[in-house]
Protein backbone atom coordinates (compact mmCIF):
# COMPACT_ATOMS: atom_id res chain seq x y z
CA UNK A 1 0.00 0.00 0.00
CA UNK A 2 1.35 3.37 -0.43
CA UNK A 3 -0.18 6.72 -0.13
CA UNK A 4 0.52 9.60 -2.39
CA UNK A 5 0.85 13.11 -1.71
CA UNK A 6 -0.50 16.28 -3.23
CA UNK A 7 2.43 17.22 -4.33
CA UNK A 8 3.01 14.24 -6.46
CA UNK A 9 -0.80 14.14 -7.96
CA UNK A 10 0.35 17.69 -9.20
CA UNK A 11 3.36 16.74 -10.64
CA UNK A 12 2.04 13.73 -12.28
CA UNK A 13 -1.19 16.20 -13.41
CA UNK A 14 0.92 19.07 -14.47
CA UNK A 15 3.51 16.68 -16.35
CA UNK A 16 6.64 18.39 -15.14
CA UNK A 17 10.31 16.26 -14.72
CA UNK A 18 9.86 14.71 -10.68
CA UNK A 19 11.00 11.61 -10.26
CA UNK A 20 8.44 11.24 -8.09
CA UNK A 21 5.92 11.66 -10.75
CA UNK A 22 7.81 9.09 -12.56
CA UNK A 23 7.68 6.57 -9.96
CA UNK A 24 3.63 7.15 -9.56
CA UNK A 25 3.26 6.62 -13.22
CA UNK A 26 5.70 3.06 -13.30
CA UNK A 27 3.37 2.06 -10.55
CA UNK A 28 0.20 3.31 -11.89
CA UNK A 29 1.17 1.30 -14.96
CA UNK A 30 2.53 -1.71 -12.79
CA UNK A 31 -0.50 -2.26 -10.73
CA UNK A 32 1.27 -4.20 -8.20
CA UNK A 33 0.88 -1.89 -5.34
CA UNK A 34 -2.19 -0.84 -4.00
CA UNK A 35 -2.53 3.31 -4.07
CA UNK A 36 -4.29 5.22 -1.39
CA UNK A 37 -5.79 8.41 -1.93
CA UNK A 38 -6.52 10.11 1.15
CA UNK A 39 -9.85 12.33 0.88
CA UNK A 40 -8.18 15.36 1.58
CA UNK A 41 -5.72 14.77 -0.88
CA UNK A 42 -8.35 14.23 -3.63
CA UNK A 43 -9.66 17.71 -2.85
CA UNK A 44 -6.29 19.26 -2.61
CA UNK A 45 -5.38 18.01 -6.10
CA UNK A 46 -8.79 18.00 -8.08
CA UNK A 47 -9.32 21.45 -7.18
CA UNK A 48 -6.58 23.00 -8.64
CA UNK A 49 -8.13 21.98 -12.61
CA UNK A 50 -8.74 24.86 -14.28
CA UNK A 51 -10.36 22.86 -17.44
CA UNK A 52 -13.55 20.79 -17.21
CA UNK A 53 -12.32 17.90 -18.89
CA UNK A 54 -8.79 17.47 -17.69
CA UNK A 55 -10.76 17.70 -14.11
CA UNK A 56 -12.89 14.50 -15.29
CA UNK A 57 -9.97 12.84 -16.04
CA UNK A 58 -8.16 13.13 -12.82
CA UNK A 59 -11.24 12.36 -10.87
CA UNK A 60 -12.04 9.33 -13.00
CA UNK A 61 -8.24 8.06 -12.08
CA UNK A 62 -8.19 9.26 -8.66
CA UNK A 63 -11.21 7.50 -7.79
CA UNK A 64 -10.66 4.14 -9.39
CA UNK A 65 -7.81 4.17 -6.62
CA UNK A 66 -8.55 3.63 -2.76
CA UNK A 67 -10.03 6.42 -1.70
CA UNK A 68 -9.96 6.36 2.27
CA UNK A 69 -11.81 9.32 4.42
CA UNK A 70 -9.99 11.17 6.44
CA UNK A 71 -13.26 14.08 6.22
CA UNK A 72 -14.94 12.10 3.77
CA UNK A 73 -15.02 11.48 0.37
CA UNK A 74 -18.47 13.15 -0.33
CA UNK A 75 -17.22 16.54 1.12
CA UNK A 76 -13.47 16.26 -0.74
CA UNK A 77 -15.58 16.21 -4.27
CA UNK A 78 -18.37 18.48 -3.54
CA UNK A 79 -15.53 20.71 -2.78
CA UNK A 80 -13.39 20.29 -5.51
CA UNK A 81 -16.44 20.90 -7.82
CA UNK A 82 -15.15 22.69 -10.76
CA UNK A 83 -16.89 25.96 -10.68
CA UNK A 84 -15.45 28.18 -13.80
CA UNK A 85 -16.36 31.38 -12.52
CA UNK A 86 -13.72 30.75 -9.89
CA UNK A 87 -10.85 31.51 -12.01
Amino acid sequence: MLVVDSSVWIDYFSGGPSPARDTLRRILSDGEVRIVVPDLVLFDVLRGFRQECEFRQARVLMESLSIEATGGAAIALKAAQHDPARH
